[in-house]
């Protein structure tokens, strides 16, 4: 955008050539001759005096080309809409890219690093045991893991939760009694029974170890009934672990937003978005109120054909890029509006050696305008 861009006093000639320009780019006092060249712009060339005017310009307001005074005014395009260059316009309203309930959801542990340390807000309790039936003077290991479908799992403790002998049959009251101390003689008269209270001194807890990421415990566990004079039991050993894992009612997070309004006007309209790798909820709860803001409403699709009917326009279409950012008045159809290049298209006309260029627009947001 340029004020003044080029200001001659006197007897002279002044050339002005510029991009998206406004009004006084090229003003001249005096005597002589101006030529302006430029888009988008309003009052660009004014002369005052005696001589000649010219003003070349595309999608430009009345008013491009002025003059004061003696002399000659040649002006293409003053109103853009009824110039050589630009050919044809078309303005597409449609409700296809209207979406006013925007949703996503995610699982947590494809985003964030799970565990204690970094997402405690998010993890629940659970124990585990696992019971093995241990022969005398043996060593068995236990493994112990959460099942197949818990994520984020970290093991906290493991202890032996409970030792326990099987009842002994055959015995009389007075070898029963004689086994080891604390055990107990049921005669029932078709099985008597001899119950024995295992001592937690004849079981040893040792080697406890975990996986690298606590995803898994091992322990070792020796029954010593057997050894030393001990009687030989076989025992049942309870060992349990304690450990926290990602809890299944927050692991996956639903975000949304809605726009009654447009609701209301158009019917619901549901674009459902994938969540992006990395993202936060908080990130993606503003990525949906942007998609919301964008999408609730509808904006006009524009097309135009413009022709590069000299230097400078064939210069402005093989330079377009999409993504380009245009203004765009049309007075005939109330807009004055900012434009994305969405789509440019060009073919050449050898028999008239013209090139032409169709632009596809779409019109610039107001959360887009910064």
């Amino acid at each position: 955008m340029i004020d003044g861009a080029a200001v001659i006093s006197g007897a002279g000639t002044l050339t002005a050539s510029a991009s998206f320009i406004r009004k006084g780019s090229a003003t001249l006092s005096g005597s002589g001759s101006l030529t302006a060249f430029g888009d988008t712009l309003s009052g660009a060339a004014a002369l005052l005096g005696e001589g000649t005017l010219i003003c070349e310009t595309v999608m430009i307001a009345a008013g491009a080309a002025s003059l004061s005074g003696a002399g000659s005014c040649q002006a293409e395009g003053q109103v853009a809409w009824n110039t050589q260059h630009i050919q044809a316009i078309s303005v597409d309203y449609s409700d296809r890219e209207i979406y006013n309930d925007i949703r996503t959801e995610c699982d947590i542990a494809a985003i964030l690093i799970v565990s204690p340390e970094t997402t405690p807000e998010f993890m629940s309790p659970h124990t585990i045991s696992q019971t093995i039936v241990i022969p005398p003077n043996t060593t068995e290991t236990f493994i112990l893991e959460a099942r197949a479908d818990e994520v984020g799992v970290y093991f906290l403790d493991v202890w032996v939760e409970n030792i326990s002998i099987a009842p002994l049959s055959g015995y009389t009251e007075s070898t029963c009694e004689a086994i080891e101390a604390g055990t107990q003689y049921q005669g029932e008269w078709i099985s008597p029974l001899c119950y024995v209270t295992p001592r937690p001194s004849r079981i040893f807890h040792y080697n406890t170890t975990y996986a690298t990421d606590r995803s898994m415990a091992w322990a070792d566990v020796k029954n010593n009934y057997g050894t030393s004079g001990h009687p030989a039991f076989s025992v049942a050993v309870t060992m349990s672990a304690s450990y926290v894992a990602l809890d299944p009612d927050q692991r996956y997070i639903k975000i949304y937003a809605s726009d009654d309004a447009s609701i209301a006007k158009y019917g619901r309209r549901t674009m459902d978005l994938v969540w992006p790798l990395g993202q936060t909820p908080t990130d993606m709860q503003g990525i949906i109120d942007r998609y919301l803001e964008r999408h609730s409403e509808p904006v006009p699709f524009v097309q135009i054909t413009v022709l590069g009917k000299n230097d400078l326009f064939q210069a402005r279409i093989t330079e377009a890029e999409v993504n380009d950012r245009l203004w765009l008045p049309c007075p005939p159809m109330d807009m004055d509006e900012e434009f994305w290049l969405n789509n440019l298209a060009c073919q050449h006309d050898a028999r008239q050696g013209i090139l032409e260029a169709t632009f596809d627009l779409e019109e610039v947001r107001d959360m887009e305008r910064t």
